[in-house]
């Protein structure tokens, strides 16, 4: 179990990463250059936004890589979308 502090949490939730996330591969679709340019501009967003949370930035950047590797196979996922 990963221990993180609740300033962490908080501005994980403050950041809406996932949302972020989900956003940048629906206006890449299937352009996979695309996704790669805009999962790199996303994780400079999150940096500068959230300088004293490196993880925020990490995270994306790794929930982004997993997408880029599986588009360049030719595999898109569908986006997730949480069933209220």
């Amino acid at each position: 179990m990963t221990a993180t502090s609740g300033k962490t949490e908080a501005a994980f939730r403050l950041s809406g990463v996932t949302g972020r996330i989900e956003r940048v591969r629906e206006n890449a679709g299937r352009d996979v250059e695309k996704l790669a340019a805009l999962s790199a501009e996303l994780e400079r967003e999150l940096r500068e936004e959230f300088p004293g949370e490196p993880l925020i930035a990490y995270y994306a950047k790794t929930i982004l890589a997993d997408f880029c590797s599986l588009a360049r196979h030719g595999i898109f996922p569908e986006p997730f979308r949480e069933e209220l």
